[in-house]
């Protein structure tokens, strides 16, 4: 009854049931009854063979990631859910207060987030990974790199705009220079680099339009 609502209302669901048993097969019909005279009939998948489950579970994750978020907070969640390396600072959304909701810069930071996200995964001798490597190859080097260091003329002129309460502590700063960039509205993700490497984390302290506008 649970799956056959959560099928009905939208979710993904489905049963996941035992083999042998008298259950394997699919989909199960799900009789909804409203009342007397009014009943609907539901389709609910049901999976018993343990890749299939997977499959399945691949093909939901990759829905999910790639559904179109519709504001700045939902951006937030996406990142939350789905680059869990990364730490959003607790004022993350404050630059963007006022600010019209853009799907392109949008998708946009979910790029760029999938990558630190990537960046901040290591082996078990501490080091990054090969995925980890390709990365920062691809983002962070080359003659139109998507992340890089303010210039020092900008470090200097503008070292209190890029310095952010640390998200790990209500009482010290931390001066992030290093950002993601992004054209559309020439928005930037600011971020502590090098990443804490023991913790597994990358710190994103500023995601809104450019701060070292002269």
């Amino acid at each position: 009854a649970e799956v056959a609502f959560r099928v009905e209302t939208g979710h993904h669901a489905a049963l996941l049931s035992f083999t042998p048993s008298n259950f394997t097969l699919s989909p199960l019909k799900v009789i909804w009854q409203h009342d007397d005279d009014n009943h609907i009939e539901i389709q609910v998948e049901n999976i018993w063979m343990h890749l299939d489950a997977v499959a399945q579970m691949e093909k939901w994750d990759s829905e999910a990631r790639s559904q179109i978020v519709q504001s700045w907070p939902q951006l937030m969640d996406w990142i939350r859910l789905f680059c869990p390396r990364i730490i959003l600072a607790d004022y993350i959304l404050k630059p963007l207060y006022g600010i019209p909701f853009v799907p392109a810069i949008a998708s946009q930071a979910k790029l760029r987030c999938q990558v630190l996200n990537i960046l901040a995964e290591v082996n078990e001798n501490g080091e990054r990974t090969k995925a980890g490597n390709i990365a920062f190859q691809n983002h962070f080097q080359g003659s139109t790199p998507w992340f890089t260091d303010e210039s020092d003329t900008n470090k200097r002129l503008f070292e209190g705009d890029l310095t952010f309460p640390s998200p790990m502590s209500t009482t010290k700063k931390v001066f992030c220079p290093w950002h993601g960039k992004i054209s559309t509205e020439y928005f930037r993700i600011h971020f502590e680099w090098p990443y804490r490497s023991t913790a597994n984390k990358v710190y994103v302290v500023y995601i809104g339009p450019k701060l070292t506008k002269k």
